[in-house]
């Protein structure tokens, strides 16, 4: 079964990193919770921060020897998850909060979870949202909205196979709501570009998708790459690259 991990990466503005889902395959023998929160604490591959600049590759702020201790039924949409006190070494309100909304994100991709409640070692623990306020109750992804990019592309997951035609969607804050959504091959060069009007922006989260229809395309390592061009020059701002593949035609 293919699940997401999410994973930081670097937008080079000092952020401390901002969320984005990487393409992992669980067996479907398993309880699937548990085994993608397990792929989580694995951290990225060797293979995974290859597809992007040595500068720029995806990081996990969860450190490596954390352990998942357990992990409760679904009840009303919301599980615990039950980890090692790992979990919370060395970190900071910035970093803390990343680290819980790495695991929120990875567990409330599954339509029947909405929300996680976080126990350490056994211990309840009180989770705080995206500028370090404890939440009273369940974290939800709207805790950590802050701690995406501008535009942010949630499916495909980074590096992920995809079908044709190819569907990109995630949710974008952009002056004006609009941006920009492009398809480029390995050389740099666009084979496909949309433009893209969110359902809410400047100073809101809106929904967005786009497909684009691939069928001729022969190209098995493509890129999206997202931007703004809300710059005093008309640069593309808010820029971000996810690698993908696309299988080849079928005869």
């Amino acid at each position: 079964m293919d699940v997401n991990a999410y994973f930081l990466l670097d937008d080079g503005n000092g952020s401390g990193g901002t969320l984005m889902p990487v393409r992992r395959t669980v067996s479907g023998t398993r309880p699937v919770a548990a085994a993608t929160i397990r792929e989580l604490l694995r951290g990225p591959s060797d293979a995974e921060t290859a597809l992007q600049p040595p500068d720029q590759p995806p990081f996990s702020l969860i450190p490596p020897d954390t352990l998942l201790l357990g992990i409760s039924d679904v009840a009303e949409g919301i599980v615990t998850v039950d980890l090692s006190r790992e979990f919370e070494a060395g970190a900071g309100s910035s970093v803390m909060a990343r680290r819980l909304a790495q695991v929120v994100y990875t567990l409330t991709q599954f339509r029947n979870i909405s929300g996680v409640l976080f126990e350490l070692d056994g211990d309840l623990k009180a989770a705080s949202d995206a500028g370090g306020k404890p939440i009273d109750g369940p974290a939800t992804r709207e805790h950590y909205l802050a701690l995406l990019p501008p535009i942010f592309v949630d499916q495909p997951a980074w590096g992920a196979t995809v079908s044709r035609p190819i569907v990109v969607s995630g949710k974008a804050n952009v002056v004006g709501a609009a941006f920009q959504v492009q398809l480029s091959d390995g050389a740099g060069r666009v084979v496909a570009r949309r433009s893209i009007g969110a359902t809410c922006g400047t100073g809101c989260w809106g929904d967005w998708s786009a497909t684009f229809d691939v069928e001729q395309m022969a190209t098995e390592r493509l890129w999206i790459v997202v931007s703004s061009l809300s710059g005093p020059d008309g640069r593309a701002e808010d820029l971000r690259r996810y690698p993908i593949t696309l299988p080849p035609r079928q005869p």
